[in-house]
């Protein structure tokens, strides 16, 4: 199965590159195959396999892992402050919106597992000592009448009422500038939609959110750079322009032979992302098209043109009245 690899962030956000058996080294060094001006860490060796299989390992022989970390199709990994993912060549791949959301799940779950882990330890411990404090007070003759619940109650996690992470969660975004999101609650777990600018501030986002303790967030946020590189792929014309606006809406400009073309086609597309997600504005100007002519044949009442592709037009002229 042919795969490719797609960069989800940074400044060559979108880009994908056919992957072919044998190594790939990536990196910021000139050297590198896949050459990312903004990568920040060490190069990595991306191998892709006859099988489909494809890993990842550092390109240093001498620190580089035993067994290179086998990627999964569209399972996104983050290398530093890029995120990559691989999948099929000939499958439809998830917009970028929903791979850095099963990126950002996943840590969180991760996140859980370890606060779980923690937890579970932690009452392992007080039962071994409460157990030995038992016998100790037993042995002596004490017979305990109350039990003292103070410290129980210290390890009851307390999440906070809906109203409250609903305000955690606005504040927040507040403080990132990103006042185009939407915060809503559904059940029992608060929900940001919306769009974001750029990956950098998506992944921004995500990070401040995933930070807030025990406000779980689901992010269902879109971002626009994406969102406007595929619609101007899918205008497939290079004088079009697509640019996001604010508050989900794009503008679309150019000077182009067929507006009403490009608007049905970009009208299309915008339905992919969603009722009302992606509002389309458009500034379209037509393009008049000069027909190159390949001969012409003008007799007194009959003119005769042949284009280029073979085409004959004739047309007849209309005879001057006595007073011309």
């Amino acid at each position: 199965m042919k795969k490719i690899i797609r960069i989800l962030t940074g400044r060559q956000c979108g880009a994908t590159l056919d992957l072919s058996p044998g190594r790939v080294k990536i990196g910021r060094d000139i050297e590198a195959d896949i050459q990312l001006l903004d990568w920040q860490g060490d190069s990595l060796i991306i191998e892709c396999y006859e099988d489909g299989r494809v890993t990842l390992e550092l390109a240093d022989e001498a620190r580089a892992r035993r067994f290179p970390e086998v990627l999964g199709d569209w399972v996104p990994v983050r290398r530093y402050d890029t995120v990559l993912c691989v999948g099929p060549a000939d499958l439809t791949w998830p917009c970028d919106a929903d791979l850095l959301d099963r990126l950002h799940s996943a840590s969180a779950i991760a996140a859980t597992k370890r606060q779980r882990n923690g937890a579970w330890h932690g009452r392992q411990l007080a039962l071994k000592v409460g157990t030995a404090v038992c016998a100790v007070l037993v042995s002596a003759g004490i017979v305990v009448a109350t039990i003292n619940t103070q410290h129980s109650d210290a390890a009851i996690v307390r999440h906070p009422a809906p109203q409250a992470r609903l305000a955690d969660v606005r504040a927040v975004l507040d403080r990132l500038g990103q006042r185009d999101l939407v915060v809503s609650q559904r059940d029992g777990r608060v929900v940001v939609s919306g769009m974001l600018a750029t990956p950098r501030d998506a992944l921004a986002a995500r990070t401040a959110l995933a930070a807030l303790q025990g406000t779980p967030v689901d992010s269902r946020f879109a971002v626009a750079d994406a969102i406007a590189d595929d619609l101007s792929a899918a205008a497939g014309d290079p004088s079009v322009q697509v640019r996001y606006v604010g508050r989900g809406e794009f503008s679309v400009t150019g000077h182009v032979p067929e507006p009403a073309r490009i608007k049905t086609r970009l009208s299309d597309a915008a339905t992919d992302y969603g009722d009302g997600m992606v509002t389309l504005q458009f500034h379209l100007s037509r393009q008049e098209v000069a027909r190159d002519v390949a001969s012409v044949i003008d007799t007194r009442d009959l003119r005769y043109v042949q284009l280029p592709d073979g085409t004959k037009e004739f047309t007849t002229v209309q005879p001057r009245s006595e007073g011309e």
